[in-house]
Parts: structure tokens; sequence; C-alpha cells
């Protein structure tokens, strides 16, 4: 069967950002992230082309339950037209950072609260994006 092809710019954009990431010939709209080869790290690079092509954040998206490009590309599209719901919205910056170098994102115990991090931010370069 073949594979569907991308019906909007961003399904297009993201085609193309995972086939760079995942070093893939194909990749489906419907395909899981973690099924085609993904992994976390990977999904943190995913994300950070994604914020450079788009020159902006987006939330990043929720590794437990594996983006699609179709699912990906309509939280982005949602969010530039400032329709995104409430409960994508859940990473923080912690500190800005240079935009051109590799964020770092922590993540918390599960309590919901990066003030937990405070300590950690005043001790790293401030040139390093970080978000938890």
């Amino acid at each position: 069967m073949k594979p569907q092809e991308p019906a909007t710019e961003t399904q297009r954009t993201l085609v193309g950002i995972w086939r760079e990431v995942l070093q893939a010939g194909q990749v489906g709209l419907d395909d899981p992230f973690f099924a085609v080869g993904g992994d976390s790290l990977l999904a943190l690079q995913v994300y950070d082309r994604i914020r450079l092509r788009y020159g902006r954040e987006f939330p990043l998206f929720d590794l437990s339950a594996p983006p699609t490009i179709r699912s990906l590309a309509a939280v982005i599209d949602n969010e530039l037209a400032g329709t995104l719901r409430n409960e994508y919205r859940s990473l923080q910056r912690l500190q800005t950072g240079d935009p051109s170098a590799a964020p770092l994102f922590l993540v918390h115990g599960g309590d919901g609260n990066a003030r937990v991090f405070q300590r950690l931010v005043k001790n790293l370069d401030p040139r390093l994006p970080l978000y938890a």
C-alpha cells in the first residue's frame, strides 16, 4: 500500500524533518515516531528543528503518547492559529538562552512544579536554553 501524501505545508515540513533526523527514506503520516526508529534524543532533535524552522516555541510533544506527523502537524497548525488547547501547554521556559544553541529539557518528578530546578538553573550557563 502506497503511503499517503502530505496534504498541508506543515505535514510536508515534518516529513522532511523526520526523514532527516531518522535518516529514513519513507515515513508515513500516521507512523508513530518511536515505531519508525525514533527515541527520546531524536525527539528533541525534531523539536529543535521545528523550533528553528518556525522561529518560535511550540509545546513539546508528549513522549508517552508517540506523535505522528499528522497529529504533530495539527498541534503546530493550531498553535500558529492561536487555537491550541491548554493541555498541550505543559512546557515551561526556564531560561531563554541563545536561540542557536541546543536546548536542555529538564523533567521533574511528576508534581508539575518546575521550581525544583531553580538552584540548578542559577548554576548553568545563561546561554543555554532551558525548559521543564
